[in-house]
């Protein structure tokens, strides 16, 4: 109903949420969620007349680390992203949001970075859409990790959708930086670790933000 105000089911933490500046009647109900786990969409009351519009991004890997002699190591690459919109009828019927972990840097001692995890939507037990994590960055070779993609299916609506950069490789005597994750709000993969031999930086975790009509 206009000029509502939600009521959200306060398992998850005060400061995960975020309000568009302004209110009063008609005002869009915005929600961003950046915290590695699952969240359940019963948590966030959306009327059945709503329109969801949806931006889920994935996790972004973390860099390797430099190779102990000269060079550095290459940086984690970006994540995927993806918009899609989701009738309210249908968000009703129940389902998860789960944000990917980030992923970790490669330790000193020439060691590979991992791979951010996905990030998914499923409602009514069918997978929705996924943005896929970042790939990790390496170590003894250097190279950057791939950038992640993504995947819609079910019977969300998709608007759009951005591979993440690929992480950038290390060279002599310096890391490569991470790529980021497409979309509006890009969220880096860690850098590679510095010459000769410094840990790779981790990743950022998966992260979600909607909005709809109150």
């Amino acid at each position: 109903m206009a000029g509502e105000v939600p009521v959200y089911n306060l398992e998850e933490p005060l400061s995960s949420f975020t309000q568009p500046i302004g209110s009063g009647p008609g005002m869009p109900v915005t929600v961003t969620l950046s915290t590695a786990g699952s969240y359940n969409l019963s948590s966030y009351a959306v009327p059945t007349g709503s329109t969801v519009t949806m931006t889920l991004t994935g996790a972004t890997g973390g860099g390797g680390s430099g190779d102990g002699t000269a060079d550095g190591g290459g940086g984690g690459g970006g994540a995927g992203t993806v918009i899609v919109t989701i009738p309210g009828t249908l968000w009703a019927d129940g389902g998860t949001i789960v944000l990917g972990a980030a992923g970790t840097g490669g330790a000193t001692g020439v060691h590979d970075g991992t791979a951010g995890a996905d990030s998914t939507l499923t409602i009514n037990s069918v997978l929705q859409a996924t943005s896929h994590g970042g790939g990790g960055g390496k170590g003894a070779t250097h190279l950057g990790g791939a950038g992640g993609t993504t995947t819609v299916g079910g019977t969300v609506t998709p608007v759009a959708a951005w591979s993440g950069q690929a992480g950038t490789a290390g060279a002599a005597g310096t890391a490569g930086p991470g790529g980021n994750s497409g979309g509006s709000v890009p969220t880096a993969g860690g850098a590679g670790g510095s010459s000769p031999s410094g840990a790779g930086a981790n990743g950022q975790a998966g992260r979600v933000t909607f909005w709809f009509a109150p």
